[in-house]
């Protein structure tokens, strides 16, 4: 896949990790599956792992969380 952003790239599939922040919470993901392109770093996330991503960053900010790291490799 090439890249979107930059249309140099070349997207390739890796580990990455993504941090999200709303309403003074920051939640912070680690070994996220994503396509990575290989020249300017662009992110891209699967519909499934998008989904999943936003209702654990939810859920965090629900259980009152200031700072929630997950690594999603483990779960």
């Amino acid at each position: 896949m090439k890249c979107s952003i930059c249309h140099n790239g070349v997207c390739k599939k890796g580990l990455t990790t993504q941090t999200f922040e709303k309403k003074g919470v920051i939640t912070v993901f680690k070994n996220v599956p994503a396509m990575i392109c290989n020249n300017c770093g662009m992110k891209y996330f699967d519909t499934e792992t998008s989904v999943e991503l936003l209702k654990r960053a939810r859920e965090a900010r629900k259980a009152g969380s200031e700072l929630e790291v997950i690594n999603l490799k483990a779960a």
